[in-house]
């Protein structure tokens, strides 16, 4: 990616997320992985960090930000939190 992307990843601890976080980390992308447990999400966090050292990509920009999606004001926060001025939803 050209330009540093922040990406936002909604269930970032399974298996789908997961690949999605490593495949745009990889490529350069800020990705910041959402979920409710932080410790699965910091977990899933340092498998990807050493997946991508042991192929040379660096050190991704990969942060956790622990949020339960189901309550859309505490996602709107999230989103804030992690991605500011990035937010161009309604209300």
């Amino acid at each position: 990616m050209a330009d540093r992307q922040t990406v936002l990843i909604a269930g970032g601890n399974g298996n789908v997320g997961g690949g999605a976080a490593m495949a745009l980390a990889g490529r350069g992308a800020e990705v910041v992985l959402l979920g409710r447990k932080s410790s699965a999400l910091e977990a899933r966090a340092a498998r990807i960090r050493a997946d991508l050292a042991g192929r040379g990509s660096g050190d991704p920009a990969i942060q956790t930000l622990e949020v339960d999606l189901s309550d859309q004001g505490a996602t709107r926060r999230a989103a804030g939190v992690a991605a500011p001025g990035a937010w161009r939803g309604n209300g």
